[in-house]
């Protein structure tokens, strides 16, 4: 006898070697699983074993190995957690054995009837890996009497094993796991650098989540314009995407939304947060929903759903998504700021254009014979300005000047300016005549203007033989005379803007001019200049510095008057365009 124990003792000790050679051996789990159930069935002198994994989806145990004559049979048969002998041992993590099964009112008799067998005894020990417990090992119908204490422990030393080799498996799975999502993490940040184009990216990103999800329906959404609209999608009608727009109120985003975190839905149609949308008639009912966040900003949106395998996604899918969305956000915030840039770059570029047009036109040289000293200036506060001025010889001594102030600023501003500079030019030259040339102009100016854009304008006709001045005023305030001799006279004649009504009448006023006398033409740009403390510069500063001007040439004097807004804005930004033009009667 003693020889007998001492030899069932080494096969024991061979048996639990040869298992632990084989879980170091090798990764193949149901190889390994299957030699553990086999020496166990063998070395505890049972009918049959087998182990069950719980399936927590489904609440249920299901038969991953199993030998034995029915062996095939069982792996068929799910048992609910609670449920029979092995349902109780999963649920209580402690280790049941039972020797008069027939008596024993918790054994599972759907199992004995579906295999047609007649469970005697049995051991159920649980599958417990880091605390958790995975299933629950069993051996049945010991040929040679009773289980005993020794068997309990030798199972419990198999379920070990069997545990062990699970766990390898799970952490050999969750490396390669980890790989897979650091290569797509890769693939995803890699994909602005072969494309340049939003969708061409979004639509890589959309295949790597298909892959690493197993998911067959995905779609990018993102707010554009106060709305929310497909960006692009995988598995969806193209109709659907054609309509664009997506609807965010009492759904799946809306919770989103709500709460600004991602959501898992196992069955929508058992999940009590969202409506079920028949309509949508998905083969699946579980998904993922994750926001696009930049900086705690949501940009939008990524659904995932129609899942390739029939089981819900769960806890670790959600939190492998909001990964993907993080760098899929990214992508996405760096093309839209790529793409606001060249924008931007574009339209810097028209502004420059358009600014160094409307400088082109303006005129730089005064020819007059030496009859006027003149000297004229024009700073728009954006690229483009609505200001503008002009020169026009008329000849015989007759010289035209107009200053101008578009209503509006930046690009429309400055295009209108070109137009109606031209405008303003070609009738100057065909009448000679300041009220002619408005009235005129007045009518060509209302019908380009769309958009309630308007003129105001001041033109002179300077005649240097009879020294007289004429001017007419479209809208624009009073302008300055200053006397060689002292004093400073207003000019002024209240008329509407050009391009408000289309029949405006305008109206010509002339004075006399001695030599050295100069006139002053502005926009509202020079008195409307505010400081730091929101005063404005005003008419009383400007003619002080008019004043003090006396017999400067024109050129110092536009020079002072700048000098003096910008000492009195100090770091207050320029919010108008300032234009300004002088012109002095030179003595004969």
């Amino acid at each position: 006898m003693e020889l007998s124990f001492k030899d069932h003792n080494e096969k024991k000790l061979l048996s639990l070697m040869t298992i632990v050679k084989r879980i170091n051996s090798t990764l193949d789990l149901e190889e390994t699983l299957t030699l553990i159930m086999d020496e166990a069935k063998g070395m505890m002198s049972s009918e049959a074993s087998s182990l069950m994994l719980i399936d927590r989806a489904r609440k249920e145990l299901y038969f991953n190995t199993a030998t034995g004559e029915a062996g095939g049979v069982v792996k068929e048969i799910r048992v609910p957690l609670g449920k029979g002998i092995a349902g109780t041992v999963a649920v209580s993590g402690e280790t049941i054995t039972i020797n008069d099964a027939e008596h024993d009112p918790r054994i599972y008799k759907s199992v004995d009837d579906k295999t047609k067998m007649t469970t005697r005894n049995l051991i159920a020990v649980p599958l417990i890996a880091k605390g958790v417990t995975l299933g629950v090992l069993e051996v049945l119908n010991k040929f040679d009497g009773d289980y005993t204490d020794d068997d309990t422990i030798l199972l419990t030393a198999f379920a070990d094993f069997a545990a062990l080799a699970i766990n390898n498996r799970e952490l050999y799975r969750e490396m390669q796991e980890r790989a897979r999502e650091i290569e797509a993490l890769y693939r995803i940040s890699q994909s602005i650098n072969i494309f340049n184009e939003l969708l061409p990216i979004l639509q890589d990103n959309i295949v790597v989540l298909s892959e690493m999800l197993g998911a067959d329906r995905i779609s990018i959404i993102a707010e554009e314009g106060g709305k929310y609209v497909f960006k692009a999608g995988l598995g969806i009608p193209a109709s659907v995407l054609a309509e664009g727009e997506v609807t965010v109120t009492d759904n799946v985003l809306a919770e989103v939304m709500r709460t600004g975190k991602s959501v898992v839905c196992g069955d929508i149609d058992e999940d009590t947060r969202f409506p079920s949308n028949k309509g949508l008639r998905y083969r699946r009912r579980s998904f993922i929903v994750s926001p696009l966040s930049i900086g705690g900003t949501r940009m939008g949106f990524i659904s995932v759903t129609e899942r390739r395998i029939d089981a819900p996604y769960q806890e670790k899918h959600m939190r492998l998504l909001e990964m993907l969305s993080q760098e899929i956000a990214e992508n996405y915030n760096h093309i839209i700021l790529a793409e606001a840039s060249r924008e931007k770059q574009l339209i810097e570029t028209e502004l420059s254009v358009t600014a160094r047009m409307q400088n082109d036109i303006l005129p730089k040289v005064f020819d007059s014979g030496g009859a006027l000293d003149i000297a004229a200036v024009s700073i728009p506060a954006k690229t483009v300005g609505g200001d503008f001025y002009d020169f026009i010889p008329l000849g015989h001594g007759k010289y035209g000047i107009i200053i101008a102030d578009v209503s509006g600023k930046g690009v429309t501003a400055g295009l209108f300016m070109a137009i109606s500079r031209s405008i303003l030019r070609v009738h100057f030259i065909e009448t000679k005549d300041p009220r002619a040339t408005l009235m005129k102009s007045n009518v060509l100016i209302h019908e380009d203007s769309k958009r309630g854009i308007f003129v105001t304008a001041f033109a002179v006709l300077v005649d240097t033989k009879a020294r007289t001045l004429t001017y007419s005023n479209a809208g624009h305030f009073e302008q300055y005379i200053v006397r060689r001799r002292g004093g400073i006279e207003e000019l002024r004649e209240p008329s509407k803007p050009l391009g408000i009504v289309p029949d405006a009448v305008y109206k010509n006023k002339s004075i006399a001019l001695s030599p050295g006398d100069r006139i002053v033409l502005y926009t509202d740009g020079v008195t409307e200049a505010v400081n730091c403390h929101r005063e404005q510069f005003g008419e009383e500063r400007l003619c002080a510095v008019l004043a003090e001007g006396g017999t400067l040439a024109s050129e110092k004097l536009v020079e002072n008057i700048l000098e003096k807004v910008r000492v009195f804005q100090g770091k207050a930004e320029q919010f108008d365009d300032i234009t300004l033009v002088t012109a002095r009667l030179v003595s004969p």
